[in-house]
């Protein structure tokens, strides 16, 4: 007889296997994961920041080949733009260079879109960093090869990285956002230490990933929690991210910020994005309760990842995808029709959803087993 945890480590095997084959299933022959293969206004794009984040899913599930495309396709892009980081790095005003910032996604084919998206978002250049950092890491491989992308990366975020962006989510106005800045730590931190930045890139990633560091713990000081924004009260469940899987802030801060987005920001295992989110109403999001369940890892509960997990899992269809946006209370319902009217239904697959849930099972493992 089959007992309950020989049961549930099995189902949750099924599950990741979904997860690996529909990631494999729509990786773009370039590398390029599409954030959703059929919503219109994802199909055909690629951000650094969704894709770093299924490429390190993949990596942890032992798909080495899936995320060494990705990371390729990602490193081809960025040497390309050599000209304009050192035209950006030398400028004596960001406001002379601003044509010049780099774009948060592209087309799968590496080429950048002209059209009107919230573009410019420093926070998936420092998560790429950090996931080729984790890649390879696990995989044992050389940075060398990736040198001059890294370079890149490395100038690019000393030059821009507290310049205020638009945030995760895209939202307008710019600001500066302690999870945009949690994952600039995590790049300039990660690519200090592959060893291969020559001594002054090196000491100047080390120090500005100090400052930032510093920047995050002064800017939640009055709050006591990492706010959406530096001089704001609202909270983002992107700021989850900085706890986990990044890894950048933790103890007293990090345990506050989790409880803060428990309180503010999550019904029982659906977890909500912030409290103004009027995006299709302002649904919940699995990819964010897996990543909580990824964040409360690091304190070691591993009974309420586990309750996140189940929940995330309940939101694959019968074809094993899991949405952008699960059912559940909307935050704004009188916005819901605006976006269909606008795009249709929500995104369904996001593959970025079904790469966390992923990461979260790979994370359980030994405690499942």
């Amino acid at each position: 007889m089959v007992d309950a945890a020989t049961s549930t480590t099995r189902w949750l095997a099924d599950v990741a296997d979904r997860a690996v084959s529909l990631i494999s299933a729509f990786q773009d022959r370039s590398g390029a994961y599409p954030a959703s293969p059929n919503f219109s206004a994802y199909a055909g794009y690629c951000w650094f920041r969704d894709g770093a984040f299924i490429a390190d899913a993949m990596s942890a599930a032992g798909r080495y080949d899936s995320a060494e495309a990705f990371h390729r396709w990602a490193a081809t892009a960025l040497i390309g733009w050599r000209g304009r980081v050192d035209a950006i790095g030398a400028a004596t005003s960001i406001l002379h260079v601003e044509h010049l910032l780099l774009p948060a996604r592209l087309r799968l084919d590496g080429s950048e879109a002209s059209d009107e998206w919230a573009n410019h978002q420093v926070d998936g250049y420092g998560t790429w960093l950090w996931a080729l950092g984790e890649h390879l890491r696990r995989t044992g491989s050389p940075a060398e090869p990736w040198l001059p992308a890294i370079e890149v990366v490395v100038d690019y975020l000393l030059a821009v990285g507290t310049m205020p962006c638009f945030d995760w989510w895209e939202e307008r106005p710019p600001g500066v956002h302690p999870s945009t800045i949690a994952c600039v730590a995590a790049g300039l931190r990660s690519a200090s230490g592959m060893g291969v930045l020559d001594a002054a890139r090196n000491h100047a990633a080390r120090a500005e990933c100090d400052a930032l560091l510093e920047r995050l713990a002064w800017g939640a000081s009055s709050t006591g929690y990492l706010p959406k924004s530096e001089g704001s009260t609202a909270v983002d469940a992107a700021a989850i991210a900085a706890v986990g899987p990044l890894r950048v802030v933790g103890g007293s801060l990090g345990l506050a910020t989790l409880a803060t987005v428990e309180a503010r920001l999550v019904d029982g295992a659906k977890v909500y994005r912030f409290e103004a989110d009027q995006y299709y109403g302002g649904g919940p999001w699995p990819l964010l309760s897996a990543m909580l369940g990824l964040a409360w890892l690091e304190y070691g509960n591993e009974a309420r990842a586990r309750e996140l997990l189940d929940w995330v899992v309940t939101t694959e269809d019968i074809r094993g995808w899991i949405p952008e946006q699960a059912r559940g209370r909307l935050l704004h319902p009188e916005e819901l029709a605006v976006w269909r009217g606008r795009w249709g239904p929500s995104a369904t697959p996001l593959l970025w959803s079904s790469a966390m849930a992923l990461r979260l099972i790979v994370a359980l493992r030994p405690g499942l087993s």
